[in-house]
C-alpha cells in the first residue's frame, strides 16, 4: 500500500525516512509568504511613521531544502529525534502511529501521546487556554521538555 505523501512531508518506514520531492517548491511558497509579509510589515511602518531599526535582510530557505537528502537511515546518522512543525491546520494523513482518536485528533495527556516517544506541542488546550498560540506554547514546551529529560534520564539508568 503506498503511503499517503502530501507536499513536503516526510514519510517514516521503521527506521529511516524519504523526503517528497515538493519540498523544494513547498519551501519556496512559503518563503514567498514571508517576504509578502514583510513587506507589509516594512510597508506600514512607512506609513504610519513608526520609527524602527531596519530589518535585516531577506533570505529564503528554499535553496536548503535543496540540498536535503531523498533517503535517510536514522539510525546509521543516530538520529533519536524528529521535530515537526506542521502549521495551522490539523490534519494527520501522514501520520502511520496509532495515537489517532475517532474525531481525528491526536490522543495526549498534556501533549504526552500514548504511542512511547512521540509528543504533540501547541495543541488547542493542551494544558491551558493559550497552549495553541504563541505566547502559550512555551508554558507547555518546558514542561514537555522537562517530561523528555526526565524519561530519558530514567532509560539510560535502567
Amino acid at each position: 500500500m503506498a503511503p499517503d505523501v502530501s507536499p513536503a512531508t516526510i514519510r517514516f518506514c521503521a527506521a529511516s525516512t524519504t523526503t517528497a520531492t515538493t519540498l523544494v517548491a513547498t519551501t519556496a511558497a512559503a518563503d514567498i509568504k514571508m517576504a509578502d509579509v514583510l513587506a507589509r510589515i516594512d510597508e506600514f511602518i512607512v506609513q504610519s511613521g513608526v520609527a524602527a531599526a531596519p530589518r535585516p535582510p531577506f533570505k529564503p530557505t528554499w535553496p536548503l531544502a535543496g540540498k536535503t537528502p531523498g533517503h535517510l537511515d536514522l539510525n546509521s546518522e543516530r538520529i533519536t529525534t524528529v521535530i515537526w512543525a506542521t502549521g495551522y491546520r490539523r490534519a494527520y494523513p501522514w501520520l502511520r502511529v496509532p495515537v489517532l482518536g475517532g474525531d481525528g485528533e491526536i490522543i495526549h495527556t498534556a501533549g504526552i501521546t500514548p504511542e512511547r516517544g512521540l509528543y504533540v506541542l501547541g495543541m488547542n488546550f493542551q494544558c491551558r487556554r493559550n497552549s495553541s498560540f504563541i505566547d502559550g506554547v512555551g508554558h507547555d514546551a518546558r514542561a514537555l521538555a522537562g517530561h523528555i529529560a526526565r524519561s530519558l534520564c530514567r532509560a539510560r539508568v535502567a
